[in-house]
């Protein structure tokens, strides 16, 4: 949707102090596989879909262009201001998505709602207990719906040359990830957290990206990784994995490297669920 993409740039244009300003830079870098995500989720609706942990809106946006009815949850309103915005500025005066302020872990629905898909894409990895995003998409659910759970697994990933810096500020953000309770390797068990949570016919897929680029100290690449590294400078000093010092030798040491062919290879993972029973006409 190459329309989208560019009402996400002007977006990002006109509003430099953004909130959560990374969250809008991924929905614009991860454009094309949004595009990818929608378009396989979409096939599985049958019904209103709930996207739960929304940011900016790339899934649910996408999929009310498409036609469906979209609900997205967020906790960050002002992200949810942003995201109304943008959707009033891309399907024009639609009531087929709007954005209400609430918890994945802990939604104000009752059981067996109306919605016919949950999504949540790229949010299990920043959760501290993903079990409990599974069992709440379960109950709202109605009978034979469906649960679509997107997200990242560093283990499906590499890189050649290597960039020894980068390479030691990324165990550190891991690191320090999985000590508040994240995950970047969540994606191979999302299987399982569906199976726990009651789901049936669980299916897999991987959905990898590759990119052949010239990296330079100047490139847009490396301004926006030292950024997202910069955003978790804090947590990774405070919680001594590096010293302030070494972190930010680190990051100079990137962003000065000489530039280089680089091939970066990713793999995600998309894992459908199904509610059992038949939904009702």
């Amino acid at each position: 949707m190459a329309e989208l993409l560019e009402a996400y740039r002007r977006f990002a244009h006109e509003r430099s102090g953004a909130p959560e300003r990374w969250l809008l830079d991924q929905s614009i870098g991860l454009s094309s596989l949004y595009d990818v995500v929608a378009g396989l989720v979409a096939q599985r609706s049958s019904g209103p879909v709930l996207d739960l942990g929304t940011g900016y809106g790339p899934i649910a946006i996408r999929l009310a262009a498409m036609g469906l009815r979209v609900v997205g949850v967020d906790r960050d309103d002002r992200v949810l201001q942003c995201t109304e915005e943008i959707a009033s500025r891309f399907l024009g005066p639609s009531a087929r998505a709007r954005f209400v302020t609430a918890d994945a872990t802990c939604l104000p629905l009752p059981d067996h709602t109306g919605f016919g898909l949950v999504t949540a894409s790229l949010l299990l990895e920043h959760v501290a207990d993903p079990a409990e995003v599974a069992a709440e998409a379960f109950r709202v659910l109605g009978a034979g719906g469906t649960a679509a759970f997107f997200d990242v697994d560093d283990g499906l990933g590499a890189e050649h040359p290597e960039t020894p810096a980068l390479f030691r500020l990324g165990e550190a953000l891991s690191a320090w990830q999985s000590g508040y309770g994240g995950d970047r390797k969540v994606g191979r068990k999302i299987p399982g957290l569906l199976a726990d949570a009651g789901f049936g016919d669980v299916e897999v897929y991987v959905l990898p990206q590759a990119r052949f680029s010239v990296t330079s100290p100047e490139s847009d690449e490396r301004r926006l990784t030292a950024e997202h590294l910069g955003r978790a400078r804090e947590g990774i000093v405070g919680t001594g994995l590096l010293s302030e010092e070494r972190f930010d030798e680190l990051v100079a040491e990137y962003l000065r490297a000489p530039a280089r062919r680089l091939c970066h290879i990713e793999g995600r993972v998309l894992v459908f669920g199904r509610k059992a029973g038949v939904r009702s006409p």
